[in-house]
């Protein structure tokens, strides 16, 4: 029997591009499985597999005589309904999550 919420296969997969053609500006994207999980330690019912997808773009550059990176995020591409965790109570998973980051080496 599997533990509560565990799933017995998860795999992941994330590339990451630059491109050559605009220097600092690099893409990537991933995918990351959850296989089937129980809903309970005794593996009375069970919640389906997800596969989730992530894209994003970065570029990085100099800005008032510093390192910074931008970093666009967007986590659940596909906008997919899902369950993220069982138990005693059912949770959703996250929707579509778009983030804008910036970073900057002081």
């Amino acid at each position: 029997k599997l533990p509560e919420n565990a799933a017995k296969r998860t795999a992941s997969l994330f590339l990451s591009y630059d491109i050559d053609a605009l220097p600092g500006l690099s893409v990537n994207g991933g995918a990351y499985y959850t296989g089937r999980r129980p809903v309970n330690d005794l593996n009375q019912a069970w919640l389906g597999g997800v596969t989730l997808y992530s894209a994003g773009v970065s570029y990085q550059a100099r800005l008032f005589e510093r390192n910074t990176t931008w970093q666009l995020n967007i986590d659940n591409l596909a906008n997919k309904q899902y369950w993220a965790a069982a138990g005693t109570r059912l949770a959703a998973g996250a929707p579509r999550v778009i983030k804008l980051g910036l970073k900057v080496d002081l």
